[in-house]
């Protein structure tokens, strides 16, 4: 889409910079207030922080639930990025 749209670009790297501040990577998601850790648990990079920080530190919370959202997250998101992709294929080198 990017090719298409060019300010789309300035949107996605913002988008991205937010999520990074909005991932628990310098902190643990144990000290997020309550009515933040709601909000933040939608996010599907947490759960692989707090793995890796479960993994490298032994501190930390890791469930199940949490790792197939992510898992899912991930497929559909794949699955969305393959469908969007073989639509745009045909007129992305029109527009480049």
């Amino acid at each position: 889409m990017t090719t298409k749209y060019r300010d789309m670009i300035f949107l996605l790297q913002f988008g991205v910079q937010l999520l990074m501040y909005a991932t628990p990577v310098v902190y643990p998601s144990s000290e997020i207030p309550n009515a933040a850790a709601k909000a933040l648990s939608w996010n599907p990079l947490g759960p692989i922080f707090e793995m890796a920080r479960y993994g490298l530190l032994g501190a930390g919370e890791v469930s199940m639930t949490s790792i197939a959202y992510t898992v899912c997250f991930a497929a559909v998101a794949t699955l969305v990025s393959a469908l969007v992709f073989d639509q745009v294929q045909r007129t992305a080198m029109d527009t480049i």
